[in-house]
């Protein structure tokens, strides 16, 4: 195509790059979003704990403490404290993941052979033919029913390798309404998952 002609189809969709554009979240801090009352849901039965981030200037390191039915993070620095805040986010779900899939697993009867959390840049969760699944620490930024959808969902792909009608029905047996809960994840997730980007 022509650089004139690509531009003059460029202008005719302003109109749809704004509105699509618009759908895209407004980034914010993980420090804003716990103060706006954002929570972590560490387990998969019970609401989520409200975060209470403070600055500790005397600390060699962050340390969280969970206490009172919330988990505080003490940061040493405000200067990195997004990066700091990220990475104790990170450790949590490193603690605390595994036990919510295990739970996950004995409800469904299936069995990964490995858990990894990583920090994927599109995706909640995968399964590999070889039985790992690799969760985004971000699950423990999710409403507990979400983050408990994307558990089960990579489980699901243990037997169904794909989002066939089979995996959709094997799924369904975890989780009732499983496509409903599926568009829910797209819609209430999006902006979470643009929680602890730096770049």
């Amino acid at each position: 195509m022509a650089w004139k002609e690509a531009e003059k189809f460029l202008q005719q969709q302003t109109d749809w790059l704004r509105r699509k554009s618009l759908e895209f979240p407004v980034r914010i801090s993980l420090s804003d979003y716990f103060s706006g009352g954002g929570c972590i849901c560490l387990d998969s039965i019970g609401s989520g704990k409200p975060v209470n981030v403070q600055i500790d200037p005397h600390a060699n390191r962050t340390r969280t403490s969970l206490e009172n039915q919330q988990v505080s993070i003490f940061v040493s620095s405000e200067e990195n404290q997004e990066l700091l805040i990220k990475e104790a986010c990170r450790k949590l779900a490193c603690q605390f993941l595994p036990s919510r899939l295990q739970w996950a697993e004995e409800r469904t009867g299936l069995q990964s052979k490995k858990i990894r959390i990583g920090d994927q840049r599109t995706r909640w969760g995968s399964c590999s033919p070889r039985g790992t699944i690799s969760l985004n620490w971000r699950i423990i930024l999710l409403p507990e029913e979400l983050g408990n959808y994307v558990l089960f969902h990579e489980l699901a792909h243990l037997q169904e390798m794909n989002h066939s009608s089979r995996f959709w029905t094997k799924l369904e047996e975890f989780v009732p309404g499983a496509k409903e809960t599926d568009r829910k994840l797209s819609r209430v997730g999006k902006p979470v998952f643009s929680l602890g980007r730096t770049e």
